[in-house]
């Protein structure tokens, strides 16, 4: 019997089965509904997509791939300040470019379409859309289900994205394996070249597949190699010198889209060359020197509508093609070359708008004699102009509103002059004219074959100078003797018919027998400038008679006679500029006289100084060694005095205006002491052993500006000095000798917040030495003559600073060196003359102090321990100040030229200091002979050293000698005293 089935079983497989026809209709239209969606939704994104990546994008170089590029006299920077600006373009296409644009700086834009680009884009976008189209179609599948065409899908997409990907690393490995084997012979620069807004997205890891070589520069490059270069695409400079190969490869240029720079010289170029060189649009900088180009190229070359940066040194171009080039109207920056050896030559270069700088240069050609006549008119941007200093010219310059400064070129000047030559160190000029040039500030020229100037509206010109100076093939430059008297009369003539500048100079010539009268006509010349020239007395006559306020004597060749019989004479005299070697200086009744200077302020040579009425010098002047005379009278701006000399009497008087002094002895008397008291600025304030009492001295605390004191030898009162206030400024004292009581010296100490303290010859109480604790910034110390332990020494406490330690005539116990050790861990230097020590010790302190010299005369130690100091060079030695302060400095040598021999720094380009600096010249030379009466109360130090000036045998030489010449006051009527 069959049996019915179940109902309920029958209801659960009619669900399994669909459920109901409506709902399942219901449910299927939706879904077809969603993907239909999804399927417009994912094309919007893709094609969204496609149009960001066609879309412009600005490209930059952003990382350098670290090549050197060297920078070479012969052609234009690439990576200097001077450097071509090179253009960075916005790119659009993806995966080829279709659209270029270069935008310019003048507002210009150059913008390259490429149809084929275009086209293989939308057919690849094309291709992309219908994949997705078809593969996103409308489908009753099950959806968990993978179908072959999911697979195929993904397998492409993957691909598409893996293969740009590899694509993008083979072109960057073919790139590099090109700069690899280009770079032997030459140099090659890769660089990262990306999308701007992609530069801070890519990590490092994954830019060298954006890195491309962007300049290669071959020197004498084979056909193969110029092949190679040829074929970077990505090239912005093509640099390219010598070599004899096939022009062919050279046609590809005008398709190289970034190319900017390009130089091809030193070989032969073919027309069809020349004819793609005038293709590259983007070219703006084009060296074609050395080459056979004629002048029939400069018609293609104009065609290159960014060409702005022409070199073309030693083509077949003439000189006359030029200004009548179409280039004119374009060039910014234009190198040419001069004339050959034995040739003349002549340009004119007339109204170039944009024409910004000018070089007329050579590299290899020897001196020219010949004359090159060089003609610019009517140049508005003209900022630049040069030529070869080895070239003989004529200039005619006018209206050149922005020219500054004429150059000369100094390229390869030892191997291009012989040893036996010689070459003009300024510009080689025979005839020069200058008008309308309102911003030319100078011109230095040669003097021998000059013959006229003419000058007009140059409104900045500053000064004039005419030399003698000359380059040898060997050896340093010199100033040449040879020169007539003629040449130098000539150019005098020359000066007196212009109006300014306001500085003349004749540098290096003999003046003795020329007429100074046609500069009267020159009432503008503010300065004349004679150094290295050699003058006679009868000149200065002549030349105080001009309108010259200021006169430049500085290693000039002239007598004192000659400066003294100036400085009388120019009643105007503002500033004097005078030798080193000119030792005697009388200077009267000048009103505005401001400044005397020297060719050098290092060491003082003056031995006889009288300034009378000076209201405005403020130039400091220093009295030498051997001085003989000093009278200073009404210079109460004069900052600075340094009477180095212990002379018997000086007049001082009318120097409230000082900020620093510096002298002593027996001259240094009550009234002298309290002139230089007045001065209420003072900062630096050194009387070394002076004759004044000791109430001469009671204005010093009112001198609130003082931060250096130094009063050796001075008769001060012992109970005064206790109440005297000490400037808060003031850091640095030194009270030798003295004779100050031992409650005195521990106030001094007390007071803390000292830099330096010297305190030899007085009585110490060793208990107040505690006190130095305050003092941490103390550099040097002075306590000769006093007995100390290493109790003493350690309650001191640690004086990091402590760099100079004078315990000459000290008895020191035992202990006490290793205890100085231990309290100035960075000492120096320690006086030990005449000191009683266990000197044991001072092993210890050699071997934990490498730093550390000593002060010990043969008296003072073992045999043993004085040689192993001298050995070790740990022995203070000094040499005589007298001697040293007149030796000339030793000349630094720099190395050596290519031939061989040596090269000395030029002494006279090292200027020192602007004026005569405080000397380091020590107190000692001030002390008297061993029996001078010192002040009561000093403490006599034993074995202590006598003065510097006692001891130094050729100073009393040089002094006895000096003394008994003759003084300030008799030189001008005395003719005998030029030749001692």
């Amino acid at each position: 019997m069959t049996q019915e089935p179940n109902s309920t079983d029958a209801e659960a497989s009619e669900g399994e089965a669909g459920g109901d026809p409506q709902t399942d209709a219901a449910t299927q239209a939706g879904k077809l509904h969603r993907q239909l969606s999804a399927r417009w939704i994912v094309l919007a994104l893709l094609i969204s997509m496609l149009v960001a990546a066609n879309w412009p994008l600005q490209y930059s170089v952003t990382v350098s791939g670290g090549a050197v590029w060297a920078e070479l006299p012969f052609d234009f920077g690439l990576r200097s300040e001077e450097a071509v600006r090179m253009i960075d373009p916005v790119e659009a296409g993806w995966p080829f470019r279709y659209y270029i644009r270069h935008s310019f700086p003048d507002g210009d834009a150059q913008v390259q379409w490429f149809g084929g680009a275009i086209g293989l884009n939308l057919a690849i976008a094309t291709l992309f859309v219908a994949i997705v189209f078809l593969y996103l179609r409308p489908s009753e599948r099950k959806t968990n289900r993978i179908s072959l065409a999911d697979l195929l899908f993904v397998v492409t997409l993957i691909a598409s994205v893996m293969g740009y990907w590899r694509w993008q690393i083979r072109q960057s490995e073919a790139d590099k394996a090109i700069s690899e084997r280009l770079s032997p012979y030459g140099q090659a620069m890769r660089q990262t070249y990306m999308p701007t807004v992609l530069d801070d997205l890519i990590p490092t890891s994954m830019r060298p597949i954006w890195t491309r070589t962007t300049a290669v520069n071959l020197q004498e490059p084979s056909d193969e190699q110029l092949q190679l270069a040829c074929k970077l695409a990505y090239l912005r400079s093509l640099r390219i010198g010598g070599g004899q190969y096939d022009n062919t490869p050279l046609r590809r240029l005008p398709s190289m889209r970034y190319l900017q720079d390009v130089r091809i010289a030193g070989t032969e170029l073919d027309g069809e060359t020349v004819l793609a060189l005038s293709q590259c649009s983007l070219l703006g900088q084009l060296n074609i020197s050395h080459t056979n180009i004629a002048s029939d190229a400069l018609q293609h070359f104009a065609k290159l509508p960014r060409l702005s940066r022409l070199m073309a040194m030693e083509t077949m171009i003439p000189f006359q093609a030029w200004q009548q080039c179409d280039l004119k109207n374009r060039l910014d920056v234009l190198v040419l070359s001069r004339p050959k050896t034995g040739t003349d030559g002549e340009i004119e270069l007339e109204s170039w708008p944009k024409l910004r700088h000018l070089t007329f240069q050579s590299l290899d050609e020897p001196l020219n004699s010949r004359l090159f006549a060089i003609s610019l008119n009517d140049m508005p941007h003209l900022e630049h102009f040069g030529f070869d200093s080895f070239q003989f010219v004529d200039l005619d310059l006018r209206r050149l509103p922005k020219l500054e400064k004429v150059h000369l070129q100094y390229h390869n000047t030892q191997t291009r002059l012989a040893d036996n030559d010689q070459m003009p160190y300024y510009a080689w000029i025979r005839r020069c004219v200058l008008k309308e040039l309102p911003v030319l500030d100078s011109l230095r020229f040669y003097i021998r074959d000059f013959e006229s100037i003419e000058m007009d509206d140059c409104a900045a010109m500053t000064y004039l100078v005419g030399t003698s100076k000359i380059m040898p093939g060997a050896g340093d430059a010199t100033y040449d003797t040879s020169i007539s008297g003629a040449c130098t009369q000539r150019v005098i003539d020359q000066f007196g018919k212009l109006t300014g500048p306001p500085l003349l100079a004749l540098r290096g010539c003999d003046l003795q027998n020329v007429d100074f009268a046609p500069l009267k006509q020159n009432s503008a010349v503010a300065t004349l400038d004679f150094q290295y020239s050699s003058l006679a007395k009868k000149s200065a006559d002549e030349i105080a008679s001009l309108s010259a306020t200021t006169i430049d004597l500085r290693n000039a060749t002239v007598g004192v006679s000659f400066v003294n019989s100036l400085s009388s004479q120019m009643e105007n005299l503002e500033s004097l500029l005078i030798n080193s070697d000119v030792n005697a200086i009388r200077v009267e009744d000048k009103p505005k006289l401001e400044t005397i200077i020297f060719d050098q302020h290092n060491k003082s040579q003056i031995t006889a100084l009288r300034l009378i009425n000076v209201p405005e010098l403020r130039s400091p002047l220093v009295l030498s060694p051997i001085g003989n005379y000093l009278h200073v009278e009404s210079a109460p701006k004069l900052s600075g005095l340094a009477v180095l000399s212990s002379l018997p009497e000086v007049k001082i008087s009318g120097v409230a205006g000082l900020k620093w002094f510096l002298g002593g002895g027996e001259g240094m008397n009550d009234e002298a002491v309290s002139e230089v008291l007045k001065a209420d600025g003072l900062t630096e304030l050194t009387i070394a052993y002076p004759s004044a009492s000791s109430q001469t001295f009671d204005r010093v605390p009112d001198l609130r500006s003082l931060k250096q004191l130094a009063l050796p030898g001075a008769a001060l009162d012992d109970e005064l000095f206790q109440q005297w206030q000490l400037p808060e400024t003031l850091t640095e004292l030194d009270l030798r000798d003295c004779g100050l009581s031992a409650a005195t010296t521990s106030h001094i100490i007390a007071r803390g917040r000292w830099e330096r303290l010297l305190l030899r010859g007085n009585e110490i109480d060793v208990r107040s030495l505690s006190e130095l604790r305050n003092s941490p910034s103390l550099f040097e110390l002075s306590l000769s003559g006093i007995t100390i332990n290493k109790q003493v020494i350690d309650a001191m406490g640690p004086l990091q600073s402590l760099m100079k330690l004078d315990l000459a005539g000290a008895t020191i116990e035992s202990g006490g060196l290793a205890s100085i050790m231990d309290t100035a861990s960075f000492l120096t230097e320690i006086d030990l003359t005449g000191a009683s020590a266990d000197w044991s010790e001072i092993d210890p302190m050699i071997r934990t102090n490498q730093a550390l010299k000593f002060r010990l005369s043969p008296v003072d130690a073992t045999v043993a321990l004085i040689t192993r100091l001298t050995v070790e060079e740990r022995l203070i030695l000094e040499r005589d100040a007298f001697e040293t302060w007149f030796q000339p400095p030793a000349p630094q040598l720099l190395g050596y030229d290519p031939r061989g021999l040596p090269v000395y720094a030029d002494l006279d380009r090292d200027k020192g200091p602007s004026e005569f600096e405080r000397p380091d010249w020590s107190t000692d030379f001030f002390r008297p002979d061993p029996d001078f009466i010192a002040p009561a109360g000093t403490v006599g130090v034993s074995a202590a050293p006598v003065g510097a000036g006692a001891r130094s045998a050729i100073g009393r030489l040089l002094q006895s000698i000096n003394f008994s010449g003759a003084g300030v006051d008799d030189i001008d009527n005395s003719n005998e005293v030029d030749e001692e």
